[in-house]
């Protein structure tokens, strides 16, 4: 389902590369499909079309971090983490669930398995 939620996308941000709704889409299909190197130069892009916008800057922290946390590489979650206890302390509303991120949803959001496991993760406030 993501390919072609990605491919619409896409196509999309050719006729209108400053939609930042598409760019979030195709952020959020490339995350889902693993595609690291698709999302982050869909980050760049999008960073470009929120710019003096903090709550749209930290929508594409959140989207980082869950892509590292994807990932399950170590560096990766490890680059997660300082991410995720910044987002735990700020105002927006998250792309993804549309409420800021808390604890509880780190809990349970399968994006976030690869860092329960994790010593660094570990920490009151986010288990």
């Amino acid at each position: 389902m993501s390919k072609p939620v990605r491919n619409a996308a896409k196509a999309g941000l050719e006729k209108q590369p400053d939609n930042s709704g598409l760019v979030l889409c195709a952020i959020k299909a490339a995350t889902v499909l693993g595609e690291r190197d698709s999302v982050s130069r869909l980050l760049e892009q999008k960073s470009g079309t929120i710019r003096g916008d903090h709550r749209r800057q930290l929508d594409s922290e959140e989207l980082c971090a869950r892509m590292l946390a994807r990932s399950g590489a170590k560096a990766e979650v490890q680059e997660a983490i300082p991410l995720l206890d910044h987002l735990l302390h700020a105002p927006y509303d998250s792309p993804w669930t549309h409420v800021p991120l808390m604890p509880a949803l780190l809990r349970l959001a399968p994006d976030f398995d690869s860092l329960r496991g994790d010593p660094c993760f570990q920490k009151p406030g986010r288990q």
